[in-house]
Protein backbone atom coordinates (compact mmCIF):
# COMPACT_ATOMS: atom_id res chain seq x y z
CA UNK A 1 0.00 0.00 0.00
CA UNK A 2 2.72 2.56 0.88
CA UNK A 3 4.96 1.17 -1.92
CA UNK A 4 2.07 2.25 -4.40
CA UNK A 5 1.39 5.84 -2.18
CA UNK A 6 5.20 6.02 -3.09
CA UNK A 7 4.78 5.29 -6.73
CA UNK A 8 2.58 7.65 -7.49
CA UNK A 9 3.85 10.80 -5.08
CA UNK A 10 7.36 9.87 -7.13
CA UNK A 11 6.33 11.60 -10.75
CA UNK A 12 5.17 14.94 -8.20
CA UNK A 13 8.38 14.86 -5.91
CA UNK A 14 10.96 14.45 -9.30
CA UNK A 15 9.08 17.58 -11.02
CA UNK A 16 9.51 19.75 -7.31
CA UNK A 17 13.42 18.73 -7.10
CA UNK A 18 13.50 19.77 -10.90
CA UNK A 19 11.72 23.11 -10.87
CA UNK A 20 13.18 23.76 -7.75
CA UNK A 21 16.90 23.00 -9.02
CA UNK A 22 15.82 25.21 -12.08
CA UNK A 23 14.93 28.25 -9.35
CA UNK A 24 18.45 27.85 -7.90
CA UNK A 25 20.33 27.85 -10.77
CA UNK A 26 22.18 30.92 -10.70
CA UNK A 27 23.54 32.99 -13.66
CA UNK A 28 26.79 34.09 -13.63
CA UNK A 29 27.20 38.01 -13.20
CA UNK A 30 28.81 39.42 -17.07
CA UNK A 31 32.29 39.75 -16.66
CA UNK A 32 32.58 42.44 -19.09
CA UNK A 33 31.19 46.25 -18.98
CA UNK A 34 29.98 48.28 -22.32
CA UNK A 35 29.78 51.74 -23.27
CA UNK A 36 27.31 51.19 -26.44
CA UNK A 37 27.16 54.40 -29.21
CA UNK A 38 25.30 52.38 -31.44
CA UNK A 39 22.57 54.28 -31.76
CA UNK A 40 24.30 57.65 -32.06
CA UNK A 41 28.03 56.47 -33.46
CA UNK A 42 30.91 58.88 -32.15
CA UNK A 43 32.16 59.95 -35.27
CA UNK A 44 36.12 61.05 -35.37
CA UNK A 45 37.40 62.94 -38.46
CA UNK A 46 39.63 65.85 -39.54
CA UNK A 47 38.42 69.03 -38.41
CA UNK A 48 35.98 67.59 -35.79
CA UNK A 49 37.04 68.18 -31.63
CA UNK A 50 38.55 65.27 -30.15
CA UNK A 51 36.70 62.36 -28.52
CA UNK A 52 37.50 60.88 -25.02
CA UNK A 53 36.44 58.04 -23.77
CA UNK A 54 36.57 56.41 -19.78
CA UNK A 55 36.31 52.63 -20.65
CA UNK A 56 36.65 51.13 -17.52
CA UNK A 57 33.64 53.78 -16.06
CA UNK A 58 36.06 55.16 -13.26
CA UNK A 59 35.11 59.14 -14.14
CA UNK A 60 38.55 59.84 -15.86
CA UNK A 61 39.12 59.74 -19.53
CA UNK A 62 41.70 57.23 -20.75
CA UNK A 63 41.64 57.31 -24.63
CA UNK A 64 41.11 60.14 -27.11
CA UNK A 65 40.50 60.12 -30.72
CA UNK A 66 40.97 62.62 -33.02
CA UNK A 67 41.85 63.70 -36.82
CA UNK A 68 44.58 65.88 -37.69
CA UNK A 69 46.14 67.60 -40.92
CA UNK A 70 49.93 68.04 -41.80
CA UNK A 71 50.77 70.55 -44.54
CA UNK A 72 54.03 69.76 -46.68
CA UNK A 73 55.29 71.24 -49.69
CA UNK A 74 54.67 69.03 -52.65
CA UNK A 75 51.18 67.31 -50.27
CA UNK A 76 49.51 67.07 -47.15
CA UNK A 77 48.81 64.27 -45.08
CA UNK A 78 45.53 63.72 -42.68
CA UNK A 79 45.25 61.30 -39.98
CA UNK A 80 43.30 59.78 -37.50
CA UNK A 81 45.02 58.18 -34.19
CA UNK A 82 43.86 57.39 -30.67
CA UNK A 83 46.30 58.35 -27.62
CA UNK A 84 46.18 57.27 -24.22
CA UNK A 85 45.88 59.91 -21.67
CA UNK A 86 47.37 58.42 -18.86
CA UNK A 87 50.03 56.24 -18.04
CA UNK A 88 48.69 53.34 -16.91
CA UNK A 89 46.51 52.77 -20.58
CA UNK A 90 47.84 51.32 -23.80
CA UNK A 91 46.56 50.23 -26.87
CA UNK A 92 48.04 47.77 -28.94
CA UNK A 93 50.36 48.46 -31.75
CA UNK A 94 52.82 47.75 -34.92
CA UNK A 95 55.44 50.51 -35.37
CA UNK A 96 53.60 53.77 -34.92
CA UNK A 97 50.13 52.13 -36.11
CA UNK A 98 47.68 51.29 -33.65
CA UNK A 99 46.65 46.78 -34.23
CA UNK A 100 43.21 45.79 -35.43
CA UNK A 101 41.57 42.76 -34.38
CA UNK A 102 38.69 40.51 -36.04
CA UNK A 103 35.64 40.31 -34.52
CA UNK A 104 35.80 37.45 -32.02
CA UNK A 105 39.22 37.46 -32.00
CA UNK A 106 41.05 37.04 -28.72
CA UNK A 107 42.95 39.87 -27.17
CA UNK A 108 45.06 37.90 -24.33
CA UNK A 109 47.44 40.16 -22.16
CA UNK A 110 50.75 38.50 -23.50
CA UNK A 111 51.86 38.89 -26.59
CA UNK A 112 52.89 35.96 -28.77
CA UNK A 113 55.81 34.68 -29.43
CA UNK A 114 57.97 36.10 -33.08
CA UNK A 115 54.73 38.80 -33.21
CA UNK A 116 55.20 42.14 -33.95
CA UNK A 117 52.75 43.78 -31.89
CA UNK A 118 53.36 45.38 -28.49
CA UNK A 119 51.30 46.98 -25.91
CA UNK A 120 51.96 50.91 -26.49
CA UNK A 121 51.22 53.79 -24.17
CA UNK A 122 52.35 56.67 -27.07
CA UNK A 123 50.05 57.69 -30.11
CA UNK A 124 48.86 54.92 -32.46
CA UNK A 125 47.75 56.00 -36.25
CA UNK A 126 44.24 54.21 -37.26
CA UNK A 127 44.26 55.52 -40.66
CA UNK A 128 46.78 57.60 -42.49
CA UNK A 129 46.35 59.43 -46.03
CA UNK A 130 49.19 61.17 -48.33
CA UNK A 131 46.52 63.63 -50.89
CA UNK A 132 48.63 64.18 -54.23
CA UNK A 133 47.42 66.56 -56.79
CA UNK A 134 46.12 63.44 -58.53
CA UNK A 135 44.90 60.92 -55.99
CA UNK A 136 45.40 59.76 -52.50
CA UNK A 137 47.28 56.88 -51.00
CA UNK A 138 46.15 55.27 -47.90
CA UNK A 139 47.52 53.13 -44.87
CA UNK A 140 45.91 51.86 -41.46
CA UNK A 141 45.13 49.03 -39.60
CA UNK A 142 41.46 50.22 -39.63
CA UNK A 143 40.90 50.62 -43.64
CA UNK A 144 37.69 48.29 -43.37
CA UNK A 145 33.81 49.29 -43.63
CA UNK A 146 33.38 46.26 -41.46
CA UNK A 147 33.76 46.39 -37.53
CA UNK A 148 37.54 45.95 -36.55
CA UNK A 149 38.45 46.56 -32.92
CA UNK A 150 41.80 48.15 -30.96
CA UNK A 151 42.99 46.50 -28.48
CA UNK A 152 43.21 48.20 -24.70
CA UNK A 153 44.68 47.61 -21.35
CA UNK A 154 44.32 49.78 -18.34
CA UNK A 155 46.49 49.24 -15.19
CA UNK A 156 44.60 49.74 -11.78
CA UNK A 157 45.92 48.69 -7.85
CA UNK A 158 48.75 46.46 -9.47
CA UNK A 159 45.83 44.24 -12.28
CA UNK A 160 45.77 44.79 -15.75
CA UNK A 161 42.24 44.84 -17.30
CA UNK A 162 41.99 44.15 -20.67
CA UNK A 163 39.46 45.97 -23.26
CA UNK A 164 38.04 46.65 -26.86
CA UNK A 165 36.94 49.42 -28.94
CA UNK A 166 34.89 49.04 -32.22
CA UNK A 167 35.91 51.15 -35.08
CA UNK A 168 34.22 51.47 -38.38
CA UNK A 169 36.08 53.09 -41.13
CA UNK A 170 34.09 55.31 -44.46
CA UNK A 171 35.33 57.55 -47.02
CA UNK A 172 33.09 60.15 -47.73
CA UNK A 173 33.96 62.62 -50.72
CA UNK A 174 37.29 61.81 -50.36
CA UNK A 175 37.38 62.27 -46.43
CA UNK A 176 38.25 59.58 -43.92
CA UNK A 177 35.87 59.13 -41.45
CA UNK A 178 36.37 56.63 -38.13
CA UNK A 179 33.06 56.07 -35.90
CA UNK A 180 32.90 54.51 -32.45
CA UNK A 181 30.61 52.08 -32.21
CA UNK A 182 31.03 50.28 -28.46
CA UNK A 183 33.72 49.46 -26.24
CA UNK A 184 33.64 46.97 -23.45
CA UNK A 185 35.96 46.25 -20.70
CA UNK A 186 36.66 42.94 -19.26
CA UNK A 187 36.01 43.52 -15.19
CA UNK A 188 38.19 40.36 -13.97
CA UNK A 189 41.51 41.19 -14.26
CA UNK A 190 44.73 39.65 -15.85
CA UNK A 191 42.31 38.07 -17.94
CA UNK A 192 41.90 37.57 -21.86
CA UNK A 193 38.80 39.59 -23.24
CA UNK A 194 37.07 38.04 -26.63
CA UNK A 195 36.77 41.39 -29.30
CA UNK A 196 33.59 42.35 -29.86
CA UNK A 197 31.77 39.72 -27.15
Amino acid sequence: MHFQKLLLLLPCLLLFACRKHHEQKNTPAPSVTYTDFTNQPVLIKEGEPSFKLDIDGDGTDDFAFKGQQVQEPEHRYTFIYVDPLREHVHQQAITLQACSFARNAAIRLAIETGSTRYWSNSRGILVETEHFANGQQRDGQFLCAAPLYLAVKVLRDGKTYLGWIELRHQIVAGIDQIYIIKAGINKQPDTSIIAGA
